[in-house]
């Protein structure tokens, strides 16, 4: 998978406008020098994801997905079928989400995103993906979560464990995550 950015541009009224059309390198150029609350063009970033079969020698597009202009991805990891993409919309206050796109074996994307509530990218590091799932730390308020993918159509995030303290690695063993926390190892259960 890969994604494809493209500056476009917009007419919108006040640089205020411009900051929620487009989530990430939004400028805006005002029609009358100085007037930021005036009519101008906003220009921005837009990204599509995009599904490649890679040759030896060739890439060839398979499928493709657009992403929201006003979302910014902020990190990403692949599972076994699976892209989980956490990001940041810029049109509602800078909510947090995760972007989960399918169908990558298949060669036909289909995308899904999940509000969730308290995410917080600066604190809640993804921390490991695996298959159609994907553990979360949260480490501003220690917890494991994990979000199954299985069905697009109905994710789901669960709180598995509180934790005592912050996480700096994760791995799976089974359905156990070791979360190690620098000092010491947590042991958690993240079965269905």
């Amino acid at each position: 998978m890969d994604s494809r950015e493209e500056t476009v541009e917009t007419p919108v009224v006040g640089r205020e406008a411009c900051a929620h059309t487009f989530a990430s390198n939004a400028a805006f150029t005002p029609a009358a020098a100085g007037d930021d609350a005036g009519p101008g063009v906003c220009r921005g970033t837009r990204r599509t994801l995009k599904l490649l079969d890679l040759g030896d020698t060739s890439a060839q597009l398979l499928d493709e997905s657009p992403v929201d202009d006003t979302m910014t991805v902020m990190k990403a990891l692949a599972g076994e079928n699976r892209a989980f993409l956490s990001v940041e919309d810029a049109d509602d206050d800078g909510r947090s989400s995760i972007l989960v796109a399918g169908g990558l074996q298949e060669g036909s994307l289909s995308t899904a995103t999940l509000e969730v509530a308290g995410f917080d990218p600066s604190h809640s590091p993804l921390l490991l993906a695996d298959g159609a799932r994907l553990l979360v730390v949260d480490n501003y308020w220690p917890t494991l979560s994990v979000l199954d993918a299985t069905d697009l159509t109905a994710l789901s995030f669960e709180k598995k464990s509180d934790l005592p303290g912050h996480v700096c690695h994760a791995t799976l063993s089974g359905d156990r995550a070791l979360c190690s926390r620098g000092y010491g190892l947590e042991a958690v259960d993240v079965g269905p």
